[in-house]
């Protein structure tokens, strides 16, 4: 029996176009691990030549999902998303958002509150392109080519949790709360916890996806990387990350959180 191949895109969205957005695409045949073949720190950077300039710095921009489409030079399948999104303004905390913190409190987990202003405009931007590009809204299990919303942290813990006791609860990878995350510790004990830690994460996602070292560098955790490079590493994970949750929808093994104005998917083992 040939296998089909399917192409899943991941994004994590900056909530403002001042921001770069990680976005990865993935090759993807069922019940195989999926393979990165496109990835980029900002929406520039996949346009050009999806692979990350790691010395370039990356610019936020508005995103065109037209070109973004055009540029994966392949028919996609389902996109997912880590951003809220809705068919109406979002004006604040929806189902969606609450049921994850329901279920995941205990393992220190919720949702950012969406508003009026963030991500505002940016996400019916986004929902109204996908529309527009013959993507139907993923509120429940759809035909594809489809979009979908989902969220990282629920992801790690769904996809790799159970025996690996260091992502059963809330991961720290994120660069920007490092202080919040180590108070006490000296700025080198900081950098040095937090590459660390990303770099735990990139190898964990590296053993379920191939692809992965010819886009992402292995972290030497006592260099002096900057924190511009960190966040661009973080986003790129957390857009894999949301591609992987894509596989699920497709594999029919994702539950949606939410009702008829937000769904958040989450892997289901």
């Amino acid at each position: 029996m040939t296998k089909i191949e399917k192409y899943v895109l991941g994004l994590d969205p900056a909530w403002s176009n001042k921001n770069p957005s990680g976005i990865t695409l993935l090759k993807y045949f069922h019940n195989s691990k999926p393979e990165l073949v496109r990835a980029g720190r900002s929406y520039d950077e996949f346009y050009n030549d999806g692979k990350p300039v790691w010395q370039n710095r990356a610019e936020g921009s508005k995103p065109n999902f037209s070109k973004i489409i055009e540029c994966c030079r392949q028919n996609v399948d389902l996109i997912a998303l880590d951003i809220p999104l809705s068919p109406q303004a979002i004006t604040g905390r929806r189902e969606a958002d609450n049921s994850i913190s329901r279920e995941y409190s205990n393992r220190k987990i919720s949702t950012h509150t969406p508003s009026r202003n963030c991500p505002g405009e940016l996400a019916e931007i986004i929902f109204n392109q996908l529309i527009e590009n013959g993507f139907s809204w993923g509120n429940e299990y759809k035909k594809t080519p489809a979009f979908i919303e989902v969220y990282p942290h629920v992801a790690i813990i769904e996809l790799f949790g159970g025996d690996d006791k260091c992502f059963n609860q809330r991961f720290r990878y994120k660069v920007q709360k490092r202080f919040k995350y180590w108070p006490d510790a000296i700025r080198e004990e900081r950098n040095f916890k937090i590459i660390s830690n990303l770099n735990t994460l990139r190898n964990k996602i590296a053993s379920v996806v191939t692809g992965i070292e010819k886009i992402l560098p292995s972290l030497e955790p006592n260099s002096p990387y900057k924190i511009m490079f960190l966040k661009g590493y973080e986003d790129l994970l957390d857009a894999i990350l949301s591609a992987l949750v894509g596989c699920n929808y497709l594999d029919g093994k994702a539950k949606p959180l939410g009702d008829q104005i937000g769904v958040i998917w989450v892997p289901k083992k």
